[in-house]
């Protein structure tokens, strides 16, 4: 699945983008970090409304590639309110301190909301020991869906993180998992083959929100010429 990952100033100017990517997105992320106005549970829930399509609520902090200035709290408080507007979908970083980032889960998990647990390294791509151990914590953190993306700086980054959806198809744990950077915009297209949940791209150029993200248009048409077929796939949680 294609998930168009959103980061607009206003509430306003994200259902616009949404719109404009309601037919060739699967899933949207939606960059609660991004937005300067006023936030509230009332505008997450017309945006859910409004939306054909799944989407995930996050909310990044700096030295997790994202545009939030407040406090942990306001952060955490910002993803519940999107949690307690209906979202099915709410992603918190395994690196939250443990208080807040464990009374989300069970907030989200009371609310029929999945969580997915994410794990960004934007300097390098880890030794397999320390990506195991990771994935190991997300699971006992209470993750529905691991999210572990890294930083390609060599042709062996890549494989060494795919080896990840082998030990994610024994713990029976959905696995988002590819490389950022030009050396990784490779593996974007070849986790779907892995069997990622799903994978990211930016709504066009320049609206990129990580790095080696791949204008959804284009995204799309590389997945077309990939795919032999159509499939269809059930969303958990929906």
């Amino acid at each position: 699945m294609l998930c168009v990952s959103i980061a607009e100033r206003t509430f306003s100017s994200v259902g616009q983008s949404l719109k404009s990517c309601m037919q060739e997105a699967d899933m949207a992320e939606i960059r609660l970090d991004s937005l300067a106005g006023s936030f509230s549970e009332k505008a997450c829930r017309e945006l859910l409304s409004l939306s054909p399509i799944p989407l995930i609520f996050t909310c990044r902090k700096g030295d997790e590639g994202g545009q939030f200035a407040g406090t942990e709290e306001e952060r955490i408080k910002r993803l519940a309110a999107a949690v307690d507007a209906g979202a099915p979908y709410v992603d918190v970083e395994l690196r939250t301190e443990a208080g807040l980032r464990n009374g989300l889960v069970d907030h989200a998990h009371g609310n029929g909301c999945m969580v997915i647990m994410s794990w960004h390294n934007f300097s390098e791509t880890p030794e397999l020991e320390e990506l195991e151990r990771v994935l190991s914590d997300q699971v006992a953190s209470g993750a529905d869906i691991a999210k572990i993306v890294t930083m390609g700086r060599e042709s062996g980054d890549i494989p060494r993180l795919f080896s990840l959806y082998y030990m994610a198809y024994r713990l029976d744990i959905p696995l988002v998992s590819f490389c950022m950077g030009e050396t990784g915009k490779i593996s974007r297209v070849a986790s779907l083959a892995m069997g990622a949940f799903f994978t990211f791209a930016s709504v066009d150029d320049g609206t990129e929100t990580a790095p080696g993200q791949i204008p959804l248009h284009q995204f799309r048409k590389i997945m077309d010429i990939c795919s032999q077929g159509t499939t269809s796939t059930t969303l958990p949680g929906t």
